[in-house]
């Protein structure tokens, strides 16, 4: 076995091009730099003039007045022109795409960036990729190709002699990617990145060797992502910019890249502000994430929000008497229930009985007119027949107070719930409307929680209620749920606010409303989830969804259909765009993962751009054993490629705790809970939970056997969702008892 680790030589037009690069970038940013900041107007000067006109006005005589206005409104524009900060290039990174093109037999060079620049000096311009109309050539014509550019009042033509994803960092020019090459910049200068993928040599049999950990490529600065959008996914960010997008595709295809790099272009064209946009994703790793690429777009102000948190905080804000602490110790049947489509409708069917028992309370006040049969007569939410009622018909104080006191209870939502919990009868009707899903031991489960949950907690004294380590006594028993709220119950108050009272509007005011939302990771959320979100939308704004059913594996949901998923929002089918191209894992990490799903898989195998190392495969012994087999090659891995991000996703948690404590003296080792990953490179051990829409450089799976992998769709789907984290090679571990679908 050997590898193929030598570098081509760099040809001298290779040589030629990256040192013209260099001097570009040179020569733009002293441009930038000693750009004249002062060339500018005196504000202190046409204030002086505007207060002098505003003077004039007052006693000028009418014929005046017209000419005296129209000083004034120049003045009024050249101050507001004048006086807000002249925006330039950030100077660590000015731009990061590249094109000179022949118009007419006329060569000229465009830099790509976020902020537009026109270097008056040298000749070179910098256009805004969200506003230039050039850069559509960027992306949708390659090397060598010729294009079509329409314009307003024209169409121009011409031919790309040079394309060029350049990355800058730091004001230097440290990588440039051009027509499937791609080149860094060392210690020693410049060299091709070209180095072939790691492959086995031996012929027949070489299949059972030992396959080598590493790569190589990590020490190195992945290309600027703006640059790398594709002609599709570029097209996708100026889709229906008044309506849904959907985006779909599987792992790596550039799904969130794209729904972020959206919101660029929305802002822009249809002129609403960052802070008015909402990114929704299924956990804290996705909203770091999330936040350094919004960042690098300039969209510093956009508003990124785990689902969880999203739908507590709305919660606690209209709502009140909930319950401070959240339950960490949820039955699993218990969430099944609460997030599962079914129990909309026993959410009906509790409203049903609650209109009745409110129309009993007001027979017994009834007079002259039968407030009841007034109230059941009315098709419209509750709180709205009581106000219609009200202003319609003349009531007594009596019937005034008791209308009051009922228009308060439309706010007691919990009570609500935690009657629905406590209702035997109520949820037996799941079992059939869950087409089975929802069995009789996940409604004991439910009831038996609940039960637990609204029993007072009794706080005595500190020292009383905590053990020697600062434990609560309660920690692991029954009564440690005692007066606590699940995390699942809160969009399901706030969809009961809705039916109560027509509106997702509480005592503090509506749901905060955006002009656009992202939701990431979509497929995780539930119905009910989806529902409340489609309220935080504005009337004039607008949706993206992304998302991947072959990576849904939250088991408390059920996922249908992207159709459905846009129903339960009130949109009708939109149509799905799907990234077919893998972009993060080589052929061979996208093959592995794609067999892994079996008859679970889409129709056809992502496409893909690259070669790479082969998947390794160890067995091991035991689990002691991997952790000795782990230890010994990340070590020599880690000394190799200090800059490399490793990822060990355990399928169960105390696993992950295993591994964590027989391998963490090796150093940069980090046990990773509730998403809270650093990005910095070192070894993340870590759950297969926590590490949607993540990436990582090497991904290990050390308890790849059929106990933690049946071959059920649930479990595939978590093992597909494990390997297609890897960036560049993929090394999955098991006991002789290997899963059946990863040997």
């Amino acid at each position: 076995m050997t590898e193929n680790c030598t570098r081509p030589i760099l040809s001298e037009e290779d040589q030629f091009f990256l040192k013209e690069q260099e001097s570009f970038l040179g020569l733009i940013l002293d441009s930038v730099l000693n750009y004249p900041k002062k060339e500018r107007v005196d504000l202190h000067e046409i204030q002086k003039s505007i207060e002098t006109l505003k003077e004039e006005i007052k006693v000028g005589k009418e014929d005046d007045l017209g000419g005296l206005f129209y000083q004034l409104n120049i003045q009024q524009t050249l101050a507001e022109r004048f006086s807000k900060p002249l925006e330039l290039p950030d100077v660590s990174a000015p731009y990061f795409g590249y094109m000179k093109l022949e118009e007419k037999g006329k060569e000229k060079h465009v830099f790509l960036g976020h902020t537009g620049f026109l270097d008056h000096k040298n000749g070179y311009r910098i256009v805004d990729w969200k506003k230039a109309p050039v850069s559509s050539v960027f992306y949708n014509y390659e090397e060598g190709e010729e294009y079509e550019l329409e314009l307003p009042n024209e169409m121009r033509e011409g031919k790309v002699l040079t394309h060029a994803i350049l990355t800058i960092e730091r004001g230097k020019l440290i990588r440039v990617d051009r027509n499937g090459k791609s080149y860094a910049k060392g210690e020693e200068g410049w060299f091709s990145l070209e180095v072939d993928d790691v492959t086995l040599e031996g012929g027949e049999g070489s299949a059972t060797r030992e396959i080598p950990m590493g790569t190589g490529h990590t020490s190195f600065k992945n290309a600027e992502v703006l640059g790398l959008l594709d002609k599709e996914q570029y097209s996708l960010l100026h889709k229906n910019l008044h309506g849904p997008l959907l985006v779909i595709g599987g792992a790596g295809s550039g799904k969130t890249t794209v729904a972020l790099h959206r919101i660029a272009s929305l802002c822009t064209k249809r002129k609403f502000y960052p802070n008015q946009v909402m990114v929704v994703v299924p956990h804290k790793g996705l909203i770091r994430l999330s936040k350094i690429l919004l960042a690098k777009i300039g969209l510093h102000k956009v508003r990124v929000r785990e689902g969880s948190e999203y739908f507590e905080s709305e919660s606690r804000r209209l709502l009140q008497d909930i319950p401070k602490q959240v339950c960490s110790s949820t039955p699993l049947g218990a969430s099944i229930i609460k997030r599962h489509l079914s129990f909309s409708g026993v959410i009906d069917k509790y409203i049903q009985k609650l209109e009745q028992k409110i129309a009993d309370r007001l027979e017994e006040f009834s007079e002259s007119i039968s407030l009841d049969e007034k109230f059941l007569s009315l098709n419209i939410p509750m709180m709205k027949r009581l106000i219609k009622i009200e202003t319609e018909i003349e009531l007594t104080p009596i019937q005034k107070l008791e209308f009051t006191k009922i228009k308060q209870d439309m706010f007691n939502v919990r009570h609500d719930l935690l009657e629905i919990y406590t209702d035997k009868e109520l949820l037996q009707t799941l079992k059939e409307t869950s087409n089975n899903v929802v069995s009789h031991t996940m409604i004991e489960e439910l009831f038996k929680h609940t039960s637990w949950q609204i029993k007072m907690r009794e706080d005595n004294d500190g020292y009383q209620n905590n053990t020697l380590d600062g434990r609560s006594v309660n920690e692991g028993t029954q009564f440690e749920v005692q007066g606590t709220i699940d995390q699942e119950d809160f969009p399901l108050l706030l969809k009961m606010l809705e039916k109560k009272t027509g509106e997702v509007v509480g005592l503090n005011g509506p749901l905060k409303r955006f002009k656009h939302v992202v939701l990431d990771e979509a497929q995780e959320l539930s119905p009910v989830e989806l529902s409340i979100l489609s309220h935080s939308i504005s009337n004039d704004g607008n949706l993206t969804v992304a998302g991947d059913a072959a990576q849904q594996v939250d088991a408390t949901i059920s996922f249908e259909s992207w159709e459905k998923t846009l129903s339960h929002m009130g949109i009708n089918n939109t149509g799905a765009h799907e990234l077919k191209i893998s972009y993060r894992s080589p052929q061979s990490i996208v093959d592995f993962s794609h067999d892994v799903l079996g008859p679970y898989a889409p129709g056809g195998k992502p496409e893909c751009t690259r070669r790479g190392a082969p998947v390794k495969r160890t067995t091991i012994q035991h689990r002691a054993h991997g952790s000795m087999v782990l230890q010994s090659t990340l070590d020599e891995l880690m000394r190799r490629e200090p800059k490399a991000s490793i990822a060990i996703i355990c399928n169960k948690e105390e696993t992950a705790k295993l591994f964590y404590e027989e391998i963490k003296e090796l150093g940069k080792v980090r046990y990773v809970e509730d998403s809270e990953f650093s990005f910095h490179p070192g070894v993340d051990v870590t759950t297969v939970e926590q590490i949607r829409g993540l990436e990582f450089d090497y991904v290990v799976i050390p308890d790849a056997d059929r106990e933690n992998y049946p071959d059920e769709p649930r479990a595939r789907k978590r093992l597909h969702l494990a390997s297609t984290r890897a960036i560049h090679q993929l090394w999955v571990l098991s006991t002789r008892n290997w899963c059946v679908y990863a040997q």
